[in-house]
């Protein structure tokens, strides 16, 4: 031992106290999988994980979109099953989405423009009526499918000279929904455009489901409590099914 220890006492991670662990786990820096982990490590990490304004924060923090459009938010109990059920639809919605171009083929077979079939509303409407915040967790995942990967040009693609081939125009809705490249001298091929496309189509049903309901919420209240502004926001959600229109309660 040196001089310098008996000045200074070594201490370690878990000989910090509660408080000051849980402003740590705080931080936007750790994920939800780096709280898992912790929580795995030992009882006392357990509990302090499972406090409930942290799993509060890491929604808030980590889903800024999803915190901004989730309406009564005073009214959830447990933020940390609310966690768990969005990274979940996060899964489910990649499956359904992916599997969407190989059920539809046929439908691709005989018509030119493919529409989602009744069996596959059916599918989406059980997912977004399986918990209170589902449909806004659909949307999230949704939202990451078409964001995910190349962006969308607002040219046609340049092929090498052994691929060319008639260009195609891009559709209106992609140049509406994802951002132009960043650099215009170039552009980049893009990928899982046909799971970008599906997702549209779904993103479209959930969000115009998501106006009804609230839509009914807002003629059942009483006449004083109807503005027009609101009003007029909600008739925008509804043509407006591929942009985020937040409405605050």
């Amino acid at each position: 031992m040196t001089n310098m220890d008996t000045f200074y006492p070594l201490w370690s991670f878990s000989d910090l106290p509660d408080e000051l662990l849980l402003r740590i786990l705080s931080c936007d820096c750790i994920t939800v999988f780096d709280l898992c982990r912790a929580a795995a490590t030992c009882s006392r990490l357990n509990n302090i994980v499972e406090t409930q304004n942290l799993w509060r924060l890491k929604l808030m923090h980590h889903w800024p979109k999803v915190w901004d459009q989730l309406p009564y938010k005073k009214k959830v109990t447990d933020w940390h099953d609310e966690v768990k059920q969005l990274m979940c639809f996060d899964r489910q919605v990649q499956k359904l989405v992916s599997s969407l171009s190989s059920r539809l083929y046929q439908n691709l077979r005989l018509a030119s423009n493919v529409h989602l079939t009744s069996p596959v509303y059916n599918e989406v409407d059980a997912l977004v009526l399986s918990t209170n915040y589902a449909p806004y967790y659909v949307l999230n995942a949704l939202r990451k499918i078409v964001e995910n990967g190349s962006q969308h040009p607002r040219e046609p693609v340049q092929l090498e000279p052994q691929e060319q081939r008639q260009p195609v125009q891009p559709r209106p809705n992609w140049q509406r929904v994802l951002p132009a490249s960043k650099s215009s001298h170039s552009v980049i091929r893009f990928e899982n455009m046909t799971e970008k496309y599906y997702a549209l189509k779904v993103m479209s049903h959930v969000r115009q489901g998501i106006c009804i309901r609230e839509w009914e919420e807002f003629m059942a209240r009483q006449p004083s409590q109807q503005s027009l502004e609101m009003g007029a926001l909600l008739v925008a959600k509804w043509f407006q099914p591929h942009t985020d229109i937040n409405i605050k309660q």
